[in-house]
């Protein structure tokens, strides 16, 4: 018995940890559902308007949490396999153990670097649940069979980097995960489940008691969500496409993120008005502020570089080399600024980010919240306490106006036309 304690420990802290992040994939889910119950409400009462927003303002955080469930769970069962004890046992090399921590691996030396290689999201669930159960000398074998597998990697995964790095409407809400997502999500929970009780019962113990009617309490109807309209006259007026070949399409893009972001963070701080943040509720709502507020940055840069991009085709910029070479920066928060930097330079004011030292430390603490959100070591890694949590949300906030205002368009370098945009 006694060794098997360790891994007992480490089975109890993998199940509290997916508890966690399944209740936000639920409560995502559910909140969608009573959105678009909400709408469906409205629309007989003719009092719609507004109301989808919500709708795929749900469908979104349901898609980012279920996607943080899959890797916080993955990333914690390979951290385990990595570890040189356990990876010694069982004859994992440092290459391997190099793919399952993500990252490079040094040839010459036979050793890991501190360069990270990120892996397919896939690549990582199939690393996870070969390698976790060989501890346990379980023989597990992932479900890749399914219809439901196929429609993880064929549909969702495709559906979740497009609303990520989004270059149409459809995209941003999110339409085809909607789909999509209800098979998978039960699907994933059966599989760990499956996994975690032939671990607990490899070393002799109880099977603790797991949810299963959190299944079914997701189970949502998505016939007429498929068919939900969407408000787009005006958006189909102006720009016809949201392809980021037009400074509509700009303006558009970065309205549906600034609307996001600013929905997060009221609804969060209704939650933590109302319950405190050391409740459970609470601590959802900022979990997904702080994933949304990643999003918000990446969505920046990929709107501007888009059109970057499709200035230089049209031959309207020449960018140099050194221009090129800063675009490509490994770091996000340095992408951002030399985008925000390239873009203003030839459309805008010439102005650059410039925030104040506390704003650029709160954006810096988020990055790192996101990270111990995405890989996890324990379910305590998900509890954020209150200790300057506020003071930092405040001045991610005012970060982002920064960011904004250095994106503003000089009139004089564009010239723009009704129904078209240079």
């Amino acid at each position: 018995m006694g060794k098997y304690t360790r891994l007992r420990k480490n089975l109890l802290e993998l199940v509290d940890l997916n508890r966690v992040l399944s209740d936000d994939t639920s409560t995502a889910l559910a909140k969608r559902a009573e959105a678009y119950r909400s709408y469906l409400e409205a629309v007989e009462s003719q009092e719609a308007e507004g109301l989808n927003f919500e709708v795929y303002f749900w469908n979104r955080v349901a898609v980012r949490s279920f996607f943080a469930q899959m890797e916080g769970t993955s990333s914690f069962m390979r951290r385990t396999v990595a570890g040189p004890a356990n990876a010694k046992r069982l004859g994992i090399n440092t290459k391997t153990r190099a793919k399952l921590l993500e990252r490079r691996y040094d040839k010459g030396a036979d050793s890991l670097t501190d360069v990270l290689v990120p892996n397919s999201v896939i690549d990582n669930l199939k690393f996870a649940f070969r390698y976790y159960p060989q501890l346990f000398d379980v023989a597990y074998t992932l479900d890749t069979d399914s219809p439901t597998w196929l429609a993880l990697v064929k549909r969702l995964v495709p559906a979740r980097r497009d609303m990520t790095h989004f270059g149409r409407l459809d995209d941003f809400y999110a339409i085809e995960a909607a789909q999509t997502i209800i098979p998978c999500y039960p699907w994933y929970l059966g599989e760990l489940l499956r996994l975690l009780c032939s671990c607990f019962e490899s070393v002799d113990v109880p099977v603790p008691d797991f949810d299963l009617d959190l299944i079914k309490r997701n189970e949502f109807d998505v016939s007429a969500f498929r068919t939900m309209p969407v408000s787009r006259e005006d958006f189909y007026a102006e720009v016809g496409e949201l392809q980021g070949r037009s400074l509509a399409a700009i303006r558009y893009s970065l309205e549906l993120l600034n609307k996001e972001i600013d929905f997060a963070f009221r609804v969060m701080g209704d939650a933590w008005g109302q319950h405190g943040l050391e409740h459970a509720s609470a601590q959802f709502y900022v979990r997904n502020y702080l994933r949304t507020c990643i999003v918000y940055v990446e969505g920046v840069i990929d709107i501007l570089r888009l059109f970057i991009a499709h200035a230089i085709e049209r031959g309207e910029i020449r960018l140099s080399q050194s221009e090129q070479a800063r675009l490509e920066s490994r770091r996000l928060l340095d992408r951002l600024t030399e985008t925000v930097e390239v873009f203003s330079r030839y459309f805008g004011e010439g102005a650059q980010l410039v925030a104040a030292d506390e704003e650029w430390g709160a954006i810096r603490t988020v990055l790192d919240y996101r990270d111990r959100l995405t890989h996890p070591r324990r379910d305590g890694d998900l509890r954020l306490e209150m200790r300057s949590l506020r003071i930092t949300l405040t001045n991610s906030l005012r970060w982002f106006l920064a960011l904004l205002s250095a994106i503003r368009l000089d009139k004089s370098k564009i010239f723009t036309q009704e129904g078209s945009s240079h």
